[in-house]
């Protein structure tokens, strides 16, 4: 399956307690291979077929899907959230730049 954002990950972990080999294929190596192989056109059965056709062929390179820990996912999430907040604060900061009375505080602001 092609992974995408967290929607993916319950399905994942189904297919895997039920025995089933699976391989978490990365949207970005997906893409590539589609236009490696000509393949054009964005409709769920198209995308269905290249991601099947990309494991068929790819599956000896490919790590199959083992389902991460309890913390594992936890730290994901976290790692995810800062990533998230650092953009907010560097979006705020551009924002208030020009403002009177922010500057002082934009510059004594040293913590990432």
């Amino acid at each position: 399956m092609e992974s995408a954002s967290t929607y993916h990950e319950l399905l994942a972990e189904l297919a895997h307690k039920l025995g089933f080999v699976v391989y978490d294929a990365q949207p970005k190596d997906v893409r590539h291979y589609a236009k490696g192989v000509g393949q054009r056109g964005e409709t769920d059965r198209v995308d269905a077929n290249i991601v099947t056709r990309f494991v068929a062929k790819e599956h000896p390179a490919l790590h199959p899907f083992v389902p991460p820990t309890r913390e594992q996912r936890q730290l994901d999430r976290l790692l995810k959230r800062r990533t998230k907040l650092t953009r907010i604060r560097g979006a705020l900061k551009q924002s208030l730049k020009g403002l009177a009375g922010f500057a002082s505080e934009l510059k004594s602001d040293s913590t990432v």
